[in-house]
């Protein structure tokens, strides 16, 4: 609610519906910069894992 009273205020001309839409879009883009994010730090995990399994098999291998 406080980003909706933000853009009223600096918008000046939204009303109450667009100021929300505006916060809506604000709140859709923001999760989906996080997805990718986390998407990104998934792969990165899995790809040290990997390593970590080859690392441990070769060891175990010797």
């Amino acid at each position: 609610m406080k980003r909706v009273a933000i853009h009223k205020k600096e918008g000046g001309h939204y009303d109450d519906l667009e100021a929300i839409a505006l916060t809506s879009i604000e709140c859709l883009v923001a999760l989906q910069k996080a997805q990718e994010q986390l998407e990104s730090l998934i792969a990165a995990l899995e790809e040290r894992v990997d390593h970590m399994d080859s690392s441990v098999t070769r060891a175990l291998g010797k």
